[in-house]
């Protein structure tokens, strides 16, 4: 009997035991729960804040853009009237630089009334160092007086003789050469679209006019689906989310928000929109193209062919029909083409830029790449070198890429250049959906 009542007590005490633990261990559950809970509490306020600071961020990025774009605009409106005058030789720090501009286009552009000019402002841009002559900004009073000389500087801008003394080229709106000077003069030369339009028009025969008038393209229509496909990569998000990986590029949330609004366009969007010519470029009846990435051309600028010789190592790109070229200059996107067909280097800027550098070094680039490539000199025979004339022009400081990319789409398709300023909004959610979709709509 003894030994049962000690087995029992015994057993007793391990049942009191095991009831302690499981005590234990409940509270010690509900503790780890209640844990487990306040965690997941701290996570989804943390998402919350997270999400709140991306609106804010989004926010942000936009009022930026807006106050980007009214600072460019009134700098471009304040500077609408100037004109800059390179080559002018550098006299004392007491200079008449008004006197100075007259006797320039009295010279150079045999203005016999150009002592008849009138000007708010004429003034040397950047310190005097007496290494280099500054170029000299003139603000006409009068529009039709700035006018006269532009048009007579633009047309002698082709003239080699000119250009040596320091006219065409090196007058006017050469972005090329505003390196050193402040950033608001980038824009100093603007013609609006409507003034070019009207200048066109007098020049036509009324049943010209009626021609031009009905020369309209009819554009793709984005459908509800394909406004859905652009509405979800422009709402806000992660901005690192990638949404299109082709070409060995990336294009993310914050890429493609770029293309919205009055935003100017990032090296990887032009430089995935260049890829997609190329692809259509390859199927039947396309015209071959062939489109550097931007840094081509500062790479070339400044080391010539020898800085990008291998960059055609897998491509002859003597054997296509276009080869684009994005150029960059500071604050402004430009477009240069070698068109075979026409036998012609072709500059195209929509604020109506002169950039000879480019085209002579592009011409040498011909040279070059053949002889590297092919160890035959290259027949500039017939061959034309072209600062495009009567284009679409923009109206603002931010669409400078979107021009620069359609003048290469539209050139790619052999069609004519028949886009208006107008359009831009829509080509903007267009490019949205092309690159989303890695897919062209023409």
């Amino acid at each position: 009997m003894s030994d049962m009542e000690t087995k029992m007590k015994s057993i007793q005490s391990r049942i009191s035991e095991t009831e302690k633990f499981c005590e234990f261990v409940a509270k010690d559950s509900d503790s780890i729960k209640t844990e487990i809970k306040d965690t997941k509490n701290e996570i989804k306020n943390v998402k919350t804040s997270f999400k709140s600071f991306q609106n804010k961020s989004s926010d942000l990025y936009e009022q930026q853009s807006r106050l980007e774009e009214q600072m460019t605009n009134l700098e471009l409106q304040s500077l609408r009237n100037n004109l800059l005058f390179y080559g002018i030789p550098e006299g004392s720090a007491t200079e008449n630089c008004e006197a100075l501009v007259k006797d320039m286009c009295k010279e150079y552009l045999k203005i016999e009334d150009a002592d008849s000019f009138t000007f708010e402002k004429v003034q040397r841009l950047g310190k005097r160092t007496g290494s280099k002559n500054h170029p000299t900004l003139a603000k006409f009073q009068f529009r039709h007086q700035r006018e006269h000389v532009r048009t007579v500087s633009f047309d002698l801008a082709d003239d080699s003789e000119a250009a040596r003394h320091g006219v065409g080229a090196h007058l006017g709106f050469n972005l090329e050469q505003l390196i050193d000077l402040p950033d608001s003069i980038i824009l100093n030369r603007k013609i609006s679209e409507n003034e070019a339009q009207d200048e066109r028009r007098k020049s036509l025969s009324e049943d010209e006019v009626e021609i031009v008038e009905e020369e309209q393209e009819s554009l793709p229509e984005l459908t509800t689906e394909m406004e859905n496909v652009i509405n979800n990569a422009l709402s806000p998000g992660n901005p690192d989310q990638v949404l299109v990986d082709k070409f060995h590029l990336q294009i993310t949330k914050g890429d493609i928000a770029r293309l919205s609004g009055s935003n100017w366009l990032s090296d990887v969007v032009i430089n995935f929109y260049m890829n997609l010519l190329m692809e259509r470029g390859e199927l039947e009846g396309c015209s071959k193209v062939y489109a550097f990435n931007t840094y081509f051309y500062p790479k070339m600028m400044s080391g010539g062919h020898s800085a990008v010789k291998t960059w055609t190592r897998r491509v002859d790109v003597l054997a296509v029909h276009y080869i684009l070229i994005p150029v960059h200059l500071g604050k402004h996107w430009c477009l240069a083409v070698i068109n075979f067909k026409k036998k012609d280097i072709q500059y195209y800027d929509s604020l109506g830029g002169i950039n000879q550098k480019c085209l002579y070094a592009l011409r040498q680039y011909l040279c070059d790449e053949s002889m590297n490539k092919k160890n035959t000199e290259f027949n500039l025979n017939g061959w034309n070198s072209t600062i495009m004339k009567d284009l679409p022009q923009q109206m603002n400081g931010s669409d400078c890429g979107m021009f620069a990319c359609k003048y290469a789409e539209y050139i790619a398709r052999d069609a004519p250049i028949i886009f208006t300023p107008e359009d831009m909004p829509y080509f903007r959610r267009r490019m949205v959906y092309e690159i989303v979709s890695a897919n062209l709509l023409q």
